[in-house]
């Protein structure tokens, strides 16, 4: 996810009020991004999901509806039009998205 912020300092990435922001990839907003499975990506930290986190971890893949790597059932129409589907992208790709959400979102100090 990215925030409705930035953090100049990684060590100082914090959770922050407001809804995460939209990416537009092909046709779909998605508010979480998948990177390739590719371990290029270094983890900065964490932060424990909180009740509006939790609704993050559902996602359709394969017509599938999953919370987190768990399947829950056959995707439903309901489904499709609340949940993102997976859309898996190259580190080019997620750079290039952060890149783009970084330049109209302000910067936290």
């Amino acid at each position: 996810v990215i925030y409705p912020g930035w953090f100049e300092d990684p060590e100082q990435v914090r959770p922050v009020e407001g809804e995460y922001l939209a990416m537009k990839m092909g046709n779909a907003d998605v508010r979480v991004l998948y990177p390739s499975i590719k371990k290029i990506w270094t983890v900065i930290g964490h932060s424990p999901l909180n009740e509006r986190d939790r609704e993050l971890c559902f996602h359709l893949d394969g017509g599938t509806l999953y919370d987190g790597d768990d399947s829950v059932r056959n995707a439903t129409s309901d489904d499709y039009a609340r949940f993102s589907p997976v859309l898996a992208a190259g580190p080019v790709v997620v750079q290039n998205l952060i890149r783009q959400a970084r330049s109209t979102i302000p910067r936290i100090d």
